[in-house]
């Protein structure tokens, strides 16, 4: 009768998970496509059956892509109460901020993910962008710098390109032309890249 009980228990306890997958990859299919009200329906039926922050970060991108920033920043919250390590809770937080123009709030959720996952590229990017709103450079630069030197994100240019801006912005021009210059020798169709370099060039000619 134990071993009976025990083998329902497991059956059980596997037919939740699979529930549970089927919800979330539905919601992720919902999400891709646009579906944003199906989407957020999958996620709240995974949240109700397993206690797991992934679900309520679905719940909370799709609520952001209605523009429901109340719904988005309590299933975010939600999932950062369930999982302080959950790097996408702090990024959905950080845009929510940033949507409601709270910029250095925006800057520390990114820069807090960071914490979390230096190589997220994502959230490399939104700090950047929270870095041109506060004129926190140097504290952006410093997270950046950890992440090219230590090999991460090797392949992003945006997330180089967003490097040498922060160098020309703090007038390191000899640190942005450097890299301005791998990234061309990789992409010589990147005119961003092509267009900050010549400026680059003529400030340090004008220097020299």
């Amino acid at each position: 009768m134990q071993v009976e009980t025990h083998t329902h228990r497991q059956a059980d306890s596997e037919s939740v998970a699979d529930r549970f997958s089927a919800c979330m990859e539905l919601g992720g299919h919902y999400l891709s496509a646009g579906r944003y009200v199906q989407a957020r329906q999958c996620y709240r039926n995974a949240a109700q059956l397993r206690c797991d922050a992934a679900a309520h970060v679905g719940i909370g991108a799709s609520a952001l892509r209605m523009d429901s920033l109340d719904e988005a920043e309590q299933a975010y919250r939600k999932a950062v109460r369930m999982d302080p390590m959950c790097g996408p809770a702090l990024n959905g937080l950080g845009t929510v901020a940033e949507r409601r123009g709270c910029f250095d709030e925006a800057y520390e959720f990114y820069a807090q993910s960071l914490d979390r996952d230096g190589a997220d590229a994502e959230a490399l990017l939104g700090l950047f962008q929270m870095s041109c709103r506060t004129g926190r450079f140097e504290g952006a630069l410093a997270r950046f710098e950890r992440t090219v030197s230590s090999g991460a994100c090797p392949a992003d240019k945006a997330v180089r390109f967003s490097l040498a801006v922060l160098y020309h912005k703090l007038g390191r021009l000899p640190d942005a032309r450097k890299v301005l210059m791998e990234i061309l020798s990789d992409s010589r169709d990147y005119s961003c890249a092509a267009d900050l370099l010549e400026e680059v060039e003529l400030r340090l000619g004008a220097e020299s």
